[in-house]
């Protein structure tokens, strides 16, 4: 009888590191392929020189494969099964949490704070090989009692790996901004983070080119965080040590480089000069609005060269607010569309009894998106 319990132990253990073995390489697969795609395909192109493309399918497999291969030497080295299996993998989540820890500006990884964390990773895998008797692997025990510390062993191993990685969402969106920009995908570029109020420089630039691009600036500029003024439409040369997620993708939307030293503004007055096209034309304008540079614009761009209150509502938005704030004898513009807004945006930021932040937060949830908030706020939420 002893024999038959044994064999069946030795069987619930094969179940559960079969089930154990399913569910760590399901969270590596699906971290890698759709959490850490850009971060890990950037450290690749870093760490080859450019000489290796990334395919995000393959790695994904790659990585589970290898990661379970370590998981299986540390099962062989220390024994651990049954409740005890999911420890086994500790070393393999604190390698891949290590892997995608890293600064995309510098490519660099925080060394000490991983020295500290594998040395803790070490010593409970022999805390648990130590507490683990041989005694207790032949004793008879449900299956249910070796599961469920398998599950929190896995759960909060998941979380800790995600918690220590890199999981800057502004710095994932840029990443995945450039990966459609180099692909030639402007309207995918565009709809980046389009719900999100966090943004980067890179991403900004980025968006807003390509919204450019698309024909949609006129449109949607001020439906996105815009914090950067015109620098926001001109990526540093210099804001990635890779070419697939750096200046070079960029200035293929632009079509041409900017000088050392040359500001986002001259660059855009450059283009718009050199180029007689739509791209430049639309690009100089959301320089000049993003500086708020009105009188430039509205002297430059009048209504009746952009189709009066046929244009693209920002730029009416724009004409309104000037022609408000420097009314003309010569000229007045209407829009019978957008006045109403205008006169409701101007009386709740008149309105004294409202405290200061109760009126922000009102113009903005109201008219977050319209140039004259971005106007009078100067970009800020």
């Amino acid at each position: 009888m002893k024999v038959y319990v044994d064999n069946l132990q030795l069987q619930r253990f094969k179940v559960i590191r079969i089930l154990c073995d399913f569910f760590f390489v399901l969270f590596v697969f699906f971290f890698v392929l759709l959490f850490q795609r850009d971060l890990i395909a950037m450290v690749q192109e870093a760490w080859s020189h450019g000489q290796t493309k990334n395919n995000a399918l393959v790695t994904a497999i790659v990585i589970s494969a290898l990661l379970l291969v370590v998981k299986k030497l540390v099962s062989m080295v220390f024994r651990l099964r049954g409740m005890w299996e999911m420890v086994s993998f500790l070393p393999s989540f604190m390698l891949l949490s290590f892997a995608t820890d890293v600064n995309i500006r510098t490519m660099s990884y925080s060394l000490g704070k991983w020295i500290w964390i594998g040395i803790a990773t070490l010593g409970v895998v022999l805390f648990v090989a130590w507490l683990d008797s041989g005694a207790r692997q032949k004793t008879k025990m449900p299956m249910a009692n070796m599961l469920w510390p398998n599950f929190l062993i896995y759960t909060l191993s998941a979380v800790l790996c995600v918690a220590f990685t890199n999981h800057n969402a502004a710095e994932h969106m840029e990443l995945a901004a450039f990966r459609y920009a180099n692909a030639g995908r402007y309207e995918k570029v565009a709809r980046v983070g389009e719900r999100s109020l966090e943004t980067t420089p890179a991403l900004t630039a980025l968006r807003n080119v390509a919204c450019v691009r698309n024909g949609d600036s006129g449109n949607k500029l001020f439906a996105y965080p815009q914090p950067y003024g015109s620098n926001g439409l001109l990526v540093n040369r210099f804001i990635n040590q890779t070419e697939a997620y750096g200046a070079p993708v960029f200035y293929k939307m632009t079509g041409t480089e900017a000088y050392g030293g040359e500001t986002a503004m001259a660059y855009c007055s450059r283009l718009y000069k050199q180029n007689d096209n739509a791209f430049s034309r639309d690009l100089y304008i959301a320089s000049l609005l993003l500086d708020r540079r009105i009188e430039t614009f509205a002297r430059e761009f009048p209504p009746q060269v952009l189709g009066d209150t046929l244009a693209p509502v920002h730029y009416r938005e724009a004409w309104l607010l000037y022609y408000d704030l420097y009314p003309s004898t010569e000229y007045t513009y209407h829009d019978a569309e957008l006045e109403p807004a205008y006169a409701e945006y101007k009386s709740i930021m008149n309105n004294r009894r409202l405290q200061p932040v109760a009126n922000s937060n009102t113009r903005y949830l109201r008219f977050g998106k319209t140039y004259w908030h971005y106007f009078y706020t100067d970009g800020k939420l």
